[in-house]
């Protein structure tokens, strides 16, 4: 099994299977064998694996302690960068917050 460079779709796509696999198998060596991959690349995958886990685990238990999570930050922050790429990018920031207000202030901008 190939593992060419790092951030590649396939290579991605392909360890996100690996990974469902290994969740879902009873056995390592069941994984193993379905993937049809060596020891070696299948420890490569555990280990991503724990790493994921380990760098995500005070952001869980954040969650289950608080209930609170970034999310409506994020979906504002995608917002604003749509903006940003709708146009290529501002030169003046005034203009860049002008377009923030307009498309996402809930300007209502009909007369009545």
């Amino acid at each position: 099994m190939p593992w060419p460079e790092k951030n590649i779709q396939f290579t991605m796509l392909f360890e996100r299977f690996a990974i469902d696999v290994l969740l879902g198998a009873q056995t390592v060596q069941v994984a193993k064998g379905i993937l049809q991959s060596s020891w070696d690349e299948t420890w490569h995958i555990l280990k991503k694996i724990a790493k994921t886990i380990q760098e995500r685990l005070p952001n869980v238990v954040i969650y289950c302690m608080h209930g609170i999570t970034n999310a409506v930050a994020e979906g504002m922050n995608s917002k604003i960068m749509s903006i940003k790429r709708r146009v290529g990018g501002y030169r003046d920031r005034e203009n860049f917050k002008t377009a923030i207000y307009f498309y996402y202030g809930g300007l209502d901008l009909y007369p009545r």
